[in-house]
């Protein structure tokens, strides 16, 4: 949304609305944070960004928007995240305009840099900007069941590969109660909603076998995920087609979520029970460490 504009009034309570602001942790993987300056109309101006503490970096710190020139990308980032306390460490960066004929004027945004320190004995994937990505052939523990395990296809899917059981027709060709079938198991960093990005297999039209896994945390009991939908018989579910749909996305989106979890280190499983379910990559989001 525009700044300066109706401020108070631009927020979802729709008054006495705060500033503008961001926020950043020491594990996002960009590192910064921006903030554009745009033109507001056709005269030009310059402006400058100057923060309250001396451990915010401004780059670049000033600059002229004009008709030729509209707009200016601002890049926050913190100098030294050593000299932070743990938590949260707030600052406020001031924007000011000038333009000829025109008063100054100034915008305040709000920057929250929370650092946090993990245990020196910890291992495994900590949240960044709010979210821990795992990617399935980065698991920590690979179980098999049977003589049926997880093998990675490199390459497959949208990120660094896939995983997948083999053999196909391992354990008889018989599917695995949930939470006993072969596991992947990834280290998490404590969260409420799991997302596994899975590939757009097909049933095959097997009607009483559908694909299907299991999401476990912790020591809890194991969730099923059924995650292709059944169709009519000969014909296709929904979510197949369209502009967003599986084919075009090249991947179904499989949440789960938990309730109750506390911050801190959580184990994350993912439990085969049907073959040929073939997933790519795992996340957790509303995260708090």
């Amino acid at each position: 949304m525009p700044r300066p504009g109706d401020n108070p009034n631009q927020c979802a309570q729709g008054y006495n609305c705060p500033p503008p602001s961001v926020s950043l942790d020491p594990y996002s993987p960009f590192g910064n944070r921006f903030i554009d300056v745009g033109a507001g109309g056709p005269a030009a101006f310059t402006f400058t960004a100057t923060s309250s503490v001396p451990w915010i970096s401004i780059s670049p710190a000033s600059g002229s928007i004009s008709p030729s020139t509209p707009e200016q990308r601002v890049f926050v980032s913190v100098k030294d995240w050593s000299q932070l306390k743990d938590g949260a460490n707030t600052a406020t960066i001031k924007f000011t305009a000038t333009a000829v004929a025109q008063p100054r004027l100034s915008v305040d945004v709000v920057f929250t840099a929370t650092k946090r320190t993990l245990p020196n004995n910890f291992k495994g994937f900590v949240e960044g900007s709010g979210v821990i990505s795992i990617e399935a052939a980065h698991a920590t523990r690979n179980t098999p069941v049977n003589g049926v395990s997880w093998k990675e296809l490199p390459g497959y899917g949208r990120t660094l590969s896939g995983m997948s059981t083999f053999p196909r027709l391992g354990n008889n060709d018989v599917g695995f109660a949930p939470g006993s079938g072969p596991s992947l198991t990834l280290p998490n960093g404590g969260g409420i909603t799991i997302t596994i990005y899975v590939a757009p297999s097909w049933n095959a039209g097997e009607k009483n076998r559908p694909l299907s896994f299991a999401v476990q945390l912790d020591g809890g009991a194991p969730k099923t995920q059924q995650f292709f939908p059944q169709p009519k018989p000969g014909g296709l579910p929904g979510a197949w087609g369209g502009a967003d749909g599986f084919v075009a996305n090249a991947i179904i989106s499989v949440v789960t979520t938990f309730a109750g979890i506390t911050p801190g280190a959580h184990t994350l499983k993912v439990c085969a029970i049907i073959p040929n379910s073939l997933i790519n990559q795992s996340d957790s989001e509303d995260i708090t460490m």
